[in-house]
């Protein structure tokens, strides 16, 4: 069950790189029906350039995913640093 849930929550059905993971699932089917976490990010107020980071960094597929240092340099956590 949490599978088929998180499967669903990440829309992992469009990502290719889970296709065959996803067949071998024995839970209700998993399309449709429900509302992404980034969507529901956005709906409850937090900055979209902060939900697409979010996005970019759990992006299911490995290959896509921004490696530590991708994140490093993209400068978006510069803010969390503090003050030397």
């Amino acid at each position: 069950m949490i599978r088929s849930k998180m499967a669903r929550d990440f829309d992992l059905l469009d990502c290719s790189y889970y296709h065959d993971a996803l067949k071998r699932l024995d839970n209700a089917p998993l399309g449709g029906g429900t509302t992404s976490w980034a969507t529901r990010l956005l709906d409850g107020g937090i900055p979209a350039d902060e939900v697409s980071f979010v996005f970019t960094i759990l992006n299911p597929d490995p290959r896509e995913r921004w490696t530590a240092e991708e994140i490093i340099r993209s400068g978006f956590l510069d803010a969390l640093r503090e003050p030397d």
